[in-house]
């Protein structure tokens, strides 16, 4: 924010703005996403305004190091972009707008970085039985994850039909708020 934009910032406002953050960064230990890479994301959000490094440590009280480490993080996750205004030496970060978005993107990471890995895993420990092994307990384990496989299959296909790509995230949207899905037209 430009020094008089902060001005400008009604009390009530900032005070909104900072319980959002404040409660978007105690949300995330839930998650499993790091606090401080939260409230980052919650500022940009917040405000909707880019941010350069030093006015996202004043705001929210944190060191340069922690800052520039979630904010890297953030951006490797899609979610925040880095740029420099012309003129300007110091880089803004700016947060997509869209919260559909934002979610469309933490989805496909938290997949990739999370999900992804598990059904190789179930896959190396099922081919860690012998296929001679017949007995009770080697075809309930076999057995049981075989059942988690096929969930991570069900999991693959909605996330192709809905997260895969940008058209599938906006078919979802209009499926939700119209029961149906959005079509863009020909031009």
């Amino acid at each position: 924010m430009q020094d008089h934009d902060k001005s400008s910032l009604s009390r009530p406002l900032k005070e909104a703005q900072d319980h959002f953050i404040m409660e978007w960064g105690r949300m995330s230990s839930s998650w499993g996403i790091n606090r401080t890479m939260a409230q980052i994301h919650a500022l940009l959000i917040a405000t909707g305004q880019p941010h350069s490094m030093d006015e996202i440590i004043e705001r929210l009280g944190i060191s340069r190091g922690n800052a520039s480490m979630s904010l890297r993080e953030l951006m490797e996750w899609g979610v925040v972009q880095r740029f420099r205004r012309p003129g300007d030496r110091k880089d803004i970060y700016l947060s997509d707008a869209d919260p559909w978005t934002i979610f469309a993107r933490i989805v496909r990471e938290r997949k990739r970085r999370e999900l992804d890995p598990t059904p190789v895993a179930i896959k190396d420990c099922l081919n860690r039985v012998p296929q001679a092994d017949q007995s009770d307990e080697a075809e309930n384990f076999r057995k049981h994850l075989g059942g988690f496989l096929e969930i991570f299959a069900l999991i693959d296909m909605v996330y192709e039909q809905v997260f895969q790509t940008d058209e599938g995230v906006q078919n979802a949207i209009g499926w939700f708020r119209e029961g149906q899905p959005s079509r863009k037209t020909p031009e």
